[in-house]
């Protein structure tokens, strides 16, 4: 069975980026621009790991990850911030991030770790 990556970007055209990156290395990948698309599709698409953003029109980043954090049916997925906020890497870490990873993004490290994140799932 494919692992799942949900990812959350408001830019679509990362969006697409990652999705294709992440289904070329086997995975099975769904991306939300809107974090209210984001609930309703997380508890449907049982993702392995999110990716997610951290600046967005309606919502904040750290806020959403203290959500996924606080809920029993989401604390156990692994969650990878992307954001061009260097400023909030270290918060986002203290809350439950297993990293950080800076725009403009280095592809080949996050398709590295999240490899090694899900191998052991």
């Amino acid at each position: 069975m494919k692992k799942r990556i949900l990812v959350l970007e408001d830019n679509a055209a990362i969006a697409d980026l990652l999705k294709f990156y992440f289904e070329d290395d086997g995975y099975e990948v769904q991306a939300c621009s809107i974090v209210k698309e984001f609930n309703d599709r997380i508890e449907k698409f049982s993702p392995d790991l999110i990716t997610l953003d951290i600046v967005f029109p309606d919502a904040h980043g750290l806020d959403i990850l203290k959500d996924l954090q606080n809920s029993d049916k989401t604390n156990k997925i692994p969650v990878l911030l992307i954001s061009g906020k260097e400023s909030e890497k270290e918060k986002g870490l203290k809350l439950g991030a297993m990293g950080f990873f800076g725009k403009p993004l280095n592809i080949t490290a996050l398709k590295n770790t999240i490899k090694d994140i899900l191998k052991d799932r």
